[in-house]
Parts: structure tokens; C-alpha cells; sequence
């Protein structure tokens, strides 16, 4: 907390109403200018964290398609439905 030591001189009241008036809405405008600086930058973290999200998301579904490698393709057994082929092969 800032501590503001005034000495009063030959002011008038009104002015020394004025100065603190003016005072008071330049400290708050500073404390409101923090709290926006505060909000943009927990803003642009949890979009970081989001976009970590999704590039560990893909990474892991990329891993999981390319696991399923084989050296020669595939032959399907026609005249049987495609889920059940494709069931067979993936022994569920």
C-alpha cells in the first residue's frame, strides 16, 4: 500500500478535493490496468495448455494408428460383411 504524504500550503479545499479526487482515479485506473494484464495473461496460459492438449491428443491417436503395422496387406475375405472382417482381423 503506497503511502502519500501532502503538504497543504496555501490550497484552496476545493483544489485538495480535486487532487485527491484525481488521485483516487489514477490509482484505480492502475489497479484495473493490473487486474486486465492478470486476465489476458491466464487467458494466453490456458490457451498454451489447450493447445499442449491437443498436440498430445494427436500425438497419442497418430501412435495408436501407427502401431497397427503390417509388412503385407491385408487380404479380405469377400462375401462376409466389413465389421465382421475387419473384427476378424483385429481378433475382437
Amino acid at each position: 500500500m503506497e503511502v502519500i504524504a501532502i503538504i497543504v500550503v496555501g490550497l484552496p479545499v476545493w483544489g485538495l478535493t480535486k487532487f485527491l479526487a484525481v488521485l483516487a482515479k489514477k490509482r484505480k485506473l492502475a489497479y484495473l490496468n493490473e487486474q486486465l494484464s492478470r486476465n489476458a495473461q491466464e487467458r494466453d496460459l490456458q490457451e498454451q495448455l489447450q493447445e499442449q492438449l491437443l498436440r498430445s491428443a494427436e500425438d497419442l491417436r497418430v501412435q495408436r494408428r501407427d502401431a497397427d503395422y503390417q509388412l503385407e496387406p491385408y487380404r479380405y475375405q469377400i462375401g462376409r460383411h466389413a465389421n465382421e472382417t475387419l473384427a476378424l482381423r483385429y481378433g475382437i
